[in-house]
């Protein structure tokens, strides 16, 4: 493999990525050819446990063909298609796209299986030591959606849980009457939020519950985490630039030791405390250990799905075993139902 030409060691590789490059290195499990190739992954923020992110080859070319048609490229021959592609403008391609969010393509021949599946199928890497987890704050819906309405509510939670089971969150969590107010009761942000939260970590248990099932309870090194890194990350940021919360793609610089955040071009004047150094380089150290032993250091625990543990990352606090103890039910329904709506049966 590369590694070697870099100094690295091809019998012991990590990878990790966050948001969809999270998802990416928790796919790869479930590829043709995968096997042996690496021996650890961290998934920051990846959600390769969740349907929502994944589509179906019918699904996929349906898309395709739509954007084919509004770039005006549609003719019989394939190569002639490419090559009107190849002509259209950065701009045209991305308005002819739209919105929707970027899928993974259970093709049936490459990537045969969504993940869980393929856990299921016994055809998952079964050598793979996994670092799963997501921040504290992860979608903050109120610093996104600060007037959201029971509409704009019932459509995000759709979004990620399915027609199926929205309704039964809607009316479990009273969302009808919540109020799109910012200092009014039953706010609507308020409530997704937390809703959207459980969703993730049910995904993480539901993930990792899988594997011990499957290897009837041979030990794996799975690793769970939930972050929080709001105090000292940046305290020039606004409320209204998510200072104070510890969202999507936060834990980013706390990951690689740096101040600025990725996202600006020019990035803000962050200046560390020393207490939020000393935490970036906890989190560091735990991340280096994942990629040379295939286990973080310790307190940090091997997930056991009698008590869905796992490692909270807290600034200026000792880091502590926690249990999941949220009720997954509506969530793993959801993911069971939709799973057989998309792909036509529970072992397909």
């Amino acid at each position: 493999m590369n590694i070697r030409d870099y100094g690295g060691d091809p019998n012991n590789v990590l990878l990790f990525g966050e948001s969809s490059g999270g998802r990416a290195v928790g796919d790869i499990g479930a590829l043709k050819g995968s096997l042996n190739l690496y021996r650890h992954i961290i998934s920051q923020s990846g959600s390769f446990n969740s349907f929502s992110f994944y589509t179906n080859i019918s699904i996929s070319l349906q898309r395709s063909n739509s954007i084919v048609k509004k770039l005006n490229c549609q003719n019989n021959k394939n190569e002639t298609v490419l090559e009107c592609l190849r002509k259209a403008s950065v701009n045209d391609l991305i308005v002819a796209y739209g919105d929707d969010g970027l899928r993974s393509v259970i093709d049936g021949y490459f990537f045969l299986y969504y993940p869980q599946l393929a856990i299921q199928h016994g055809i998952y890497n079964p050598n793979i030591n996994m670092m799963v987890g997501f921040n504290k704050h992860e979608m903050p819906i109120c610093l996104i959606y600060p007037s959201m309405n029971s509409e704009n509510a019932t459509s995000i939670i759709n979004n990620f849980v399915g027609y199926g089971t929205t309704s039964m969150i809607v009316n479990s969590n009273r969302l009808n009457d919540c109020s799109s107010s910012s200092d009014g009761p039953n706010r609507c942000c308020d409530i997704v939020g937390p809703i959207l939260t459980n969703w993730l970590g049910c995904g993480v248990r539901r993930l990792y519950n899988s594997i011990h099932m499957k290897y009837n309870g041979k030990q794996h090194n799975l690793f769970w985490y939930n972050m929080d890194c709001n105090a000292g990350i940046c305290p020039q940021l606004t409320k209204e630039q998510g200072g104070g919360i510890c969202a999507h793609t936060f834990e980013i610089p706390l990951v690689f030791g740096t101040e600025s955040d990725y996202r600006s071009a020019n990035p803000i004047n962050c200046t560390w405390n020393k207490q939020t150094r000393i935490y970036s380089n906890k989190i560091i150290s735990h991340w280096i250990s994942m990629g040379t032993t295939g286990e973080p250091l310790k307190p940090w625990l091997r997930y056991d799905p009698s008590k869905s543990n796992y490692l909270q990352l807290t600034p200026y606090h000792e880091f502590s075993m926690e249990s999941w103890n949220e009720d997954c039910s509506i969530f793993d329904q959801s993911e069971q139902d939709n799973l057989f709506q998309m792909f036509g049966s529970d072992d397909e």
